[in-house]
């Protein structure tokens, strides 16, 4: 990626901690908007309880004093459902989050890519020869084995970092680009089903383009407004990382502001690589050629061609039987996934906090409030509870008015809360996570069962103790204390 490894996941972290603080406060916005809904849903399955009371069914007579009873005191059965509401948003954005962080960080077999890098040293600097090299090995292997596709299965990556006011330079006038083959970008870059087909077709016309013009690139839309610049402009860059080095390149098109890609750009490596010939030429020594490649990309059908090709990357056998390097300097091949992975070792801590510590103390917060609002509504019901214990009900019918009452508003609560989440994210085209290698955040369906159990359950939990303490009403005594 056109930015180090350290800066994009400085990035994540930053995401991750302002995506946190807009979730909680999101909850509490959404959770007092979505009130009116949420008594429109007990009113109405109130209205049928009581149409259904006309059978005679004596369930139906208790269920309509469950929801009597929940609409009763309109300020704590809001407290009540804005609690479970924000718990059920926040731990269903935290739990979807870091799933989803474990899931690119995953092998797929359909489509496993690896990445080829210098082994010891970062960033990675490898001579451009090295590609023809992993070429050869590749389409050495047993056919089973080859990438499927040719070499439209193998990309490679420089990055070249520029200034249009290298004299001057900031975040207004700074780009990196990736410098690669353009049609790699049809057959390699991740990400492409982000994109419409009026969004693929104008790439696949640039592709096009640059193919045949050098000097294109394609910029995003973010990093163009940053700029100043739109499509159609000229602009002169001074490379940084390549000192000498200056381009004059022609902007033809732009990465979608919604894609991963609105703040990257990539340019033709052919141009890259001429100027690299150009310079050196007039240096007359070699300057970047030993060290201008910095990542190669391969697709392989399988693991085992994967493990095949790898154990031919570390070392190769020489005529008398002995293992020895091929490359110099050493280079290593490991997935994709695991690349990431390694990379996000610093951020597993954070991670697991998020997942077992944060989590849970939000849990815990939650139900507690919950348990305080049953707590102070049982107090104030007392004379109610011994009015039904004198009228015949059980200690344990009593126990499951109380603790019913708490899971309806759970399940209600939670059951909304996903649902808009779900929604809001997946209907609006997922959340796109601005940093390199990231897709678009989607939530997956499953979540909008989390919702009824996290809100049931903690509704469930809270209202437990509350409800255990209604048995130990004496009606007796309650009415001892009124006369």
């Amino acid at each position: 990626m056109p930015v180090s490894f350290e800066t994009a996941f400085y990035e994540l972290g930053l995401y991750l901690s302002v995506g946190l603080l807009v979730i909680v406060v999101a909850a509490i916005v959404l959770g007092l908007m979505t009130l009116p809904g949420f008594y429109a849903v007990l009113f109405g399955l109130r209205l049928l309880i009581a149409a259904a009371q006309n059978t005679g069914v004596r369930i139906f007579n208790y269920l309509g004093l469950i929801f009597r009873n929940i609409t009763r005191n309109l300020l704590r059965t809001s407290l009540t459902y804005v609690a479970i509401f924000v718990l059920v948003f926040v731990i269903s954005g935290i739990w979807s989050m870091l799933n989803f962080i474990d899931s690119i960080t995953q092998e797929k077999e359909n489509n496993l890519k690896a990445i080829i890098t210098e082994k010891y040293k970062i960033p990675s600097q490898m001579p451009r020869s090295f590609e023809r090299e992993v070429v050869d090995i590749a389409f050495n292997l047993p056919e089973e084995m080859r990438p499927k596709n040719g070499l439209d299965d193998i990309m490679t990556w420089s990055f070249v970092g520029g200034s249009t006011d290298p004299n001057n330079r900031s975040l207004k006038n700074i780009i990196f680009f990736f410098a690669m083959e353009p049609r790699k970008l049809l057959t390699m870059m991740d990400g492409l089903e982000e994109f419409s087909p009026s969004e693929m077709a104008m790439l696949a016309a640039a592709v096009q383009e640059a193919e045949r013009n050098i000097k294109a690139v394609v910029i995003g839309e973010e990093k163009l407004e940053l700029m100043e610049k739109r499509v159609g402009d000229r602009i002169k860059i001074s490379s940084l990382n390549y000192p000498g080095l200056q381009f004059e390149m022609e902007i033809i098109a732009s990465f979608p502001k919604e894609s991963r890609y609105a703040q990257s750009a990539v340019m033709n490596r052919e141009y890259f690589y001429r100027a690299i010939d150009e310079h050196e030429r007039r240096l007359g020594k070699t300057e970047f050629s030993d060290k201008c490649l910095n990542l190669i990309w391969i697709r392989l059908p399988s693991k085992e061609a994967f493990e095949r090709m790898a154990s031919e990357i570390n070392e190769t056998a020489n005529a008398q039987g002995t293992r020895t390097r091929r490359f110099s300097p050493a280079i290593k091949m490991e997935t994709a996934s695991s690349a990431i992975g390694y990379w996000l070792d610093p951020y597993r801590d954070i991670f697991w906090g998020m997942r077992w510590v944060l989590s849970p103390m939000i849990i815990v917060i939650i139900t507690l409030i919950i348990a305080i609002a049953v707590s102070i509504g049982v107090r104030e019901r007392r004379t109610e509870m011994a009015v039904l214990k004198v009228l015949g009900f059980k200690p344990w019918q009593v126990l499951a008015l109380v603790l019913v009452e708490a899971l309806l508003v759970g399940l209600i609560s939670g059951t909304i809360s996903t649902t808009l989440i779900y929604v809001m994210i997946n209907y609006l085209g997922g959340l796109p996570i601005k940093v390199a290698f990231f897709p678009k955040f989607m939530l997956t369906p499953s979540v909008l069962a989390w919702g009824p159990i996290i809100g049931g359950a903690a509704a469930f939990v809270g209202s437990v103790i509350p409800a255990w303490n209604t048995q130990k009403i004496r009606a007796a005594e309650v009415f001892a204390r009124v006369a």
